[in-house]
């Protein structure tokens, strides 16, 4: 069974986050022949933040917002 870990950027409506997943989710069944009901995902939201030099910064796990979704 494959475990999925997708990071996103925070902004996303949920309809656009569950498209996205389902098209990765797909993606994995079609490639590697995985019954479909055998995946697990693991999406992780990162809130955008600013560095002390005003440039974006999305990996700082200080502002992560995890979900789980099957």
């Amino acid at each position: 069974m494959p475990l999925l870990y997708i990071d996103l950027i925070e902004g996303r409506t949920p309809s656009e986050v569950r498209t996205l997943l389902d098209a990765i989710h797909d993606a994995v069944v079609e490639a590697f022949g995985v019954p479909p009901r055998d995946a697990t995902r693991w999406c992780t939201r990162i809130r955008p933040t600013r560095s002390s030099r005003g440039i974006p910064v999305w990996a700082s796990t200080a502002h992560l917002s995890k979900w789980f979704c099957t």
